[in-house]
């Protein structure tokens, strides 16, 4: 093995760590676990088997395994942001909602004390 092959299996093999204490802890939800289990291991794979990613990649057309890795890098990476723009989106609109009901029961009970004050102090 290659020294670049034991950072990445250790750097796969703690994220695999990482993530069963985050789902022990419940911070992640079940599907989230089994993708990121499913990823650290592909990446274990990878790091143990590198010649695997060739072989793929001759099936999809690609000459190089590490060229078939970056395509399916930024697939990913770009889906994820999508998902973090829809997530960010709609967290927009739940805080305008929160904060348009906020203001129509503050101008039914009686006024805006808030208007004008900073930090309870007139401005």
């Amino acid at each position: 093995m290659k020294p670049i092959q034991f950072f990445l299996l250790a750097f796969a093999l703690l994220a695999l760590v990482k993530v069963v204490q985050k789902y022990r802890a419940r911070a992640i939800q079940t599907m989230q676990f089994l993708a990121w289990v499913l990823i650290c291991l592909g990446a274990t794979f990878v790091a143990v088997f590198p010649d695997t990613t060739n072989f793929f990649a001759a099936m999809l057309g690609i000459w190089r395994g590490a060229d078939l890795l970056l395509y399916a890098s930024l697939v990913i990476i770009s889906y994820l942001i999508f998902r973090i723009h829809l997530t960010l989106d709609r967290v927009q609109q739940e805080i305008t909602e929160i904060v348009r009901v906020l203001a129509l029961d503050q101008l039914e009970a009686g006024g805006s004390a808030a208007v004008g004050t900073r930090g309870g102090k007139e401005t």
